[in-house]
This record gives structure tokens, C-alpha cells and sequence, in this order.
């Protein structure tokens, strides 16, 4: 699987040409701002291959 422009504030999933029907693809996403001290906030997505 691949990221595309994962620092953007919008991005793209490929998913690969041999994940099969049923298959889940878990990504854990993190996003930290520039404050002091640094907040970081983390989201799963799953996503169901068909």
C-alpha cells in the first residue's frame, strides 16, 4: 500500500493490485501541530477491500 503526498492536508490511498475481496487494511494516521509544546492526535481507518 502507498501514501501518496502524506504530508498534505488532504492524501490519497493505493491500494494494492493483489488485495483480495474480504481483506481489511488497517492505517493508523497521526497529526502533529507547531504549538508549544506539540499536540499529536492519532485516527484509524480501516478500510474493506471488495
Amino acid at each position: 500500500m502507498s501514501i501518496l503526498n502524506p504530508e498534505a492536508r488532504q492524501t490519497q490511498i493505493r491500494v494494492p493490485k493483489d488485495a483480495v475481496s474480504g481483506q481489511t487494511i488497517h492505517i493508523v494516521f497521526q497529526a502533529t501541530d507547531n504549538g508549544t509544546p506539540s499536540l499529536t492526535s492519532y485516527q484509524r481507518v480501516i478500510i474493506a477491500v471488495r
